[in-house]
Parts: structure tokens; sequence; C-alpha cells
């Protein structure tokens, strides 16, 4: 195979990879569905939306916990190995999830929650730090390429979720409360009875995309000795490097000079840099963010701006679009301008979205739409600029532990974002919320501004 073909066999292995992890943010257009189906089938009968969005919020939980976990496997099992661990959890918590359902609502929170979650952590690391290793001067647009799979994947999934469970787009016609007439479930049993059944659709997706990508992934060679390619498999240290891919030498100097430049760094000595903190919290911002408004948009959404499911479908896919087409023109700009530029504006923009959001409620829908389209422009920009800024600020080298520590801001943020939907959504309504979501933004944006961008670009510089 055409030695120039293996870098982007990797990024294609990549984003097969992301667009199976992009299922799970898909949740919040079939909690409808699931809340309908349990209340009629199964247990608990009284649950409703606020209610659900628990599972949601332990998948994240999970692979936030997880992730951190598949940085430290990767530097010692290799790429193929780890991912493939994680894609046997992720489809595992999908089939069993088939079952769970009928039993109660609760059990989901360990198969699609954390058990999807955890697997969805273990793959995560896997091709970014594999693509960093093959683009190291363009680390920004690699990962970026590979993260268009997971916007992908919530492009093309909810589609096919709506058209499987809800064909001709029928509304929800059981009100609970008259006080609360916008409180909608469905009752109609030919959409009750397909609910189950779209697990079994997104784990066959998982387990497909992933045995695919894992034929390509693989890690370039750390060294470049003074032999034949053919002869590479067997000299090189890492782990995958025994791919049936031949690599000519000419090609992998550049990559493996760059790779003795680096250094590994322990789990220690990340914990003593004060940067780390503030990318811990950026990335926590981000994730309290994004765990309430992927869970909770189309219930928002049907309560507060139209009572039309097929509209609130279009407003899931038209975001992951939107996240999509983020990916790379994030990427790039971190890559030519700053990783501190990048996520400055970034903030920004998110930070004037959260604080309007609340206001397309007295607008047209197409209002709700383009506001939707933006938050997720912005969310999809985190994926493509925090592996630049790892990269820049800790080694390439060190990608896969560093980003699967500030995952941890992915654990607590999507606890907060539970307590958000289950408590105060109730106690100070939806504008309350999203107050303080922008707080929040507001105080990611502030201490940005504090990164001493020059002291990095030093440091990237003496990589190259």
């Amino acid at each position: 195979m055409a030695v120039r073909a293996r870098p982007l066999l990797v990024l294609f292995a990549g984003y097969l990879i992301h667009f199976s992890l992009g299922i799970g943010p898909t949740f919040g257009n079939i909690l409808p569905y699931l809340v309908s189906y349990v209340r009629a089938d199964s247990k608990p009968s009284s649950l409703r939306y606020t209610d659900a969005a628990y599972v949601y919020s332990c998948q994240l939980a999970g692979w936030g916990a997880s992730t951190l976990l598949g940085g430290l496997l990767e530097r010692r099992l290799g790429p193929r190995i780890v991912t493939l661990m994680g894609g046997l959890l992720m489809s595992a918590g999908s089939f069993a999830s088939y079952f769970a359902l009928s039993a109660n609502y609760w059990i989901l929170i360990a198969t699609f929650g954390f058990c999807f979650g955890i697997g969805g952590g273990l793959s995560f690391i896997c091709p970014l730090a594999c693509a960093i290793k093959w683009y190291p001067k363009w680390k920004g647009v690699a990962t970026g390429v590979i993260s268009c799979g997971f916007a992908s994947g919530g492009v093309v999934v909810p589609f096919v979720q709506t058209f499987f469970i809800n064909p001709h787009n029928q509304k929800p016609d059981l009100v609970l409360d008259p006080s609360k007439p916008e409180e909608k479930y469905f009752t109609q049993r030919e959409i009750l009875d397909r609910v189950p059944y779209v697990f079994l659709i997104i784990g066959g997706i998982c387990a497909l995309f992933q045995l695919v990508a894992l034929i390509f992934l693989s890690d370039p060679p750390s060294s470049v000795p003074n032999k034949s390619s053919s002869d590479y498999g067997a000299t090189s240290n890492d782990h995958d490097s025994k791919s049936a891919i031949n690599t000519d030498p000419a090609d992998l100097k550049e990559i493996s000079a760059n790779s003795k430049n680096s250094h590994n760094i322990t789990f220690t000595q990340v914990l003593k840099r004060p940067i780390f903190y503030t990318l811990l919290f950026v990335f926590f911002v981000a994730a309290t963010t994004r765990a309430f408004i992927r869970a909770l948009y189309k219930a928002f959404g049907l309560e507060e701006v139209a009572d039309d499911d097929l509209f609130m479908t279009i407003v899931l896919v038209t975001g992951s679009v939107a996240s999509l087409i983020a990916r790379v023109p994030w990427g790039f700009l971190a890559d030519t301008t700053s990783f501190k530029f990048a996520l400055v504006l970034q903030a920004a923009l998110m930070t004037c979205l959260m604080a309007t959001l609340y206001s397309t409620s007295a607008m047209y829908k197409v209002m709700y739409l383009i506001w939707m389209m933006g938050v997720n422009f912005c969310i999809g920009g985190y994926f493509s600029i925090f592996p630049v800024a790892i990269a820049q600020i800790f080694g390439r080298d060190n990608v896969g532990l560093v980003y699967g520590m500030v995952f941890i801001g992915q654990v607590l943020g999507s606890m907060l974002a539970a307590f958000f939907s289950h408590i105060l959504v109730d106690v100070i309504h939806w504008y309350g919320v999203f107050f303080i979501l922008t707080g929040f933004n507001i105080a990611s944006y502030l201490l940005i501004l504090t990164i001493p961008i020059d002291k990095y670009k030093q440091a990237a510089n003496k990589q190259q």
C-alpha cells in the first residue's frame, strides 16, 4: 500500500471511531420516546423528562473518568488494544440497554450510561494521540478531521432514530399537569413498541465502525533505523508498528525527529503545573454547558419554543452539522494563530449565546435553530483546540495522559448538569439555569486571558 496513504488511513480510522462516539450525545433526541415508553411499559411509571437526563450525565461522567485510564493504557498497550476494549464496552452497553429498558429505566444508568460512557472514554483518546504524532505541524487540523466523525454521528444517527421510531412525525398527546400543558408524552402504541430496538441499531453501528477502524489505527514508528521499510515492524518500540501497511524511512524522518525531542511526563508532574488547572476549569465549563444543552435541548424546545418533534430533530441535526463544520476551522485557527486566541474567541461567543438563549422562546422557532447551531459551533471547537493546547504545553507524547486528566472536568461538569436539570430547572426555571451557565462561561473567558501564550509558543518551537 502506498506509503503516503498510511497517515490518511489513520485519520480515516479515527473518523470512524469518533463517528461511533458521536452517537452518545444523540440521547437527547430519543429521550422523549424513552420516557414515554417507561411510563407506559416499564418502571418507574412516574418518570419525567428532567429526571431522565441522569442517564446522559452518567454517560459523560463515565466517559470523563475512563479517558484518563485510556490515556495511561494507550502508552502501555498501544491504541489498537485500548480502542478494542472501548468498542466492546460501547457495543455491550447498547445491546444490554435493549433488555434494561423493559426492566427499569434506572438500569440504563449502568448500561447506556456508565458502560457506554466508559467505553467511549477509552476509545476517545487513541486516534487523537495517533493523529498528533503523524501530523506534528498540523495538530489542530488533524484532530479536527478526526473529531468531524464525532459530529457526523450526531448528523446521521438522529435521523435514523427518529424515522425508525416515529416515521410519521406524530405528536405527543398526553398532558400530565394542566398547569404545564407544554410537558407532553407519547402514548401511540406503534411508536412505543419500536423504542427498545433503537439500542440494537446503536450497538450494531458501534461494533461495525470500530472493528473496521482497528485495521488501520497505529502509531508511527518511534525511531528510524537504517533498514528497509519491511523491517520496521520488528524494530519499532511502538505496540502497533507491526501494521501490514509499509512505511518508507524517508517519510518518517521528521516524525521520528520530533519524537526524540519529546519525553514522557508523570501524573504528579502534570498536577504541579498551574496551567493544568486552568485547562481543567475551562474544560469543566465546556462540559457542563454541553451536557445540559445536549440532554435537554429537546425538552426546552418542546416546552418553550415549538411543539414539533420533527423540528427538534432538525435542530439536533443542524447543530451537529455546525459542530461538524467547526472542527477543522477551529483547529486551523489554533495552528496558525495560537490556542489562546482560539479559546478566547470561543469563550466570548459561547457567553453571548448562553446569555440570550432563553430569549429565543419569544421569537420565531428559526431563531432557536440558529442559536443552537451557534452553541454547537462553539462546543465542536473544544475537541480541536484542546489537543493543540496540551501538545504545545506538555509535549506531543503526553497528549493522551494530560487530555485524560483534563477530562476529569467532564465528570464534574456532567454531575453539575444533572443537578441543573433535575432540581434547578423547576426552582429557577430555564432562564435561571441559562444565567448561571452564562456566568460560568464569563469566568472561563477571564481565566483564559491569563494564559502566558508566548512562553508556550517558544517551548513548542523548540519541539519542531
